[in-house]
């Protein structure tokens, strides 16, 4: 009868190749999320640039997760995913390289006009709106994960920490999943989170662009609870239409915030009106 036979850890994928599935040539770091990095590429085959973000490994089943997210859902205000693969150990996604940076860097010179906040946030909440039909919950909607193209329309990015509404959870119960600045309160509780949860989030961003400042600041935990204890300020000058909705869409209830293809449409007709 054999005994129990003892393995050396998995050391893990080796450096980066030159050429990625032996067709992507990978230039320099762009961006690094919570467990991948996202790398200026050029694809070989169809002689067009891409940005391509890799994993460290391709067997976690949360990053099979994410791959199988950003590869199903379609829709012009999400990043376009180009392709998919494996390559030595790692997982990979092939996006369009959106050359407009994302929010925080428009932020870093100001705040943005009112009529560019409007059809940005507008752009964000059209995506949600298909993520949200499509049983999938975003769970991080934040300034960093809004991307712009060379014409300048927002798209949303990043899905590492998102949900499906009928799969398992990943995370273990009680822990809070998000950045702590745009928590919806109901995340802060610990309470289940459905899709207002991301509508929340949309308005903090949202005021955020038109102030150049979180709407809840401070430390983590500080941003965290201060959302129990108040409600976050809706910026001076704004039409009451736009008023109207930004107090609803941060409703302290779930149940009293808009859908997001609501606050969609009313953001775009916001935006005629201007």
């Amino acid at each position: 009868m054999g005994g129990s036979r003892s393995s050396a850890p998995d050391p893990g994928p080796g450096p980066l190749p030159a050429r990625l599935g032996r067709r992507f040539a990978l230039g320099e770091l762009i961006g690094r999320g919570t467990c991948s990095e996202v790398y200026r590429a050029h694809d070989l085959l169809l002689d067009r640039d891409a940005a391509v973000k890799i994993f460290p490994v391709a067997d976690d089943p949360r990053i099979e997760r994410e791959v199988a997210l950003m590869a199903s859902l379609d829709h012009p205000s999400l990043v376009p995913v180009f392709d998919v693969g494996w390559d030595d150990g790692r997982a990979f996604v092939v996006m369009s390289l959106l050359e407009g940076g994302n929010l925080v860097d428009r932020l870093a010179g100001g705040p943005l006009q009112v009529i560019d906040t409007l059809l940005a946030v507008a752009s964000v909440a059209d995506g949600l709106a298909h993520v949200h039909r499509a049983g999938v919950l975003h769970r991080d909607v934040t300034p960093r994960n809004v991307l712009f193209d060379a014409d300048g329309r927002a798209h949303l990015s990043d899905f590492g920490v998102a949900l499906v509404a009928d799969a398992p959870r990943i995370t273990d119960t009680g822990i809070v999943v998000g950045s702590a600045p745009y928590l919806a309160p109901e995340q802060v509780r610990g309470d289940p989170v459905g899709p207002p949860a991301d509508v929340y989030a949309i308005g903090l961003v949202m005021i955020e662009a038109l102030t150049a400042r979180p709407a809840y600041d401070g430390s983590p935990l500080a941003a965290a609870r201060a959302r129990l204890e108040r409600r976050p300020g809706v910026p001076e000058g704004l039409d009451a239409e736009v008023v109207a909705l930004l107090e609803a869409v941060a409703a302290a209830d779930p149940d009293d915030r808009p859908g997001a293809d609501r606050v969609c449409v009313g953001l775009r007709r916001a935006a005629l009106g201007a």
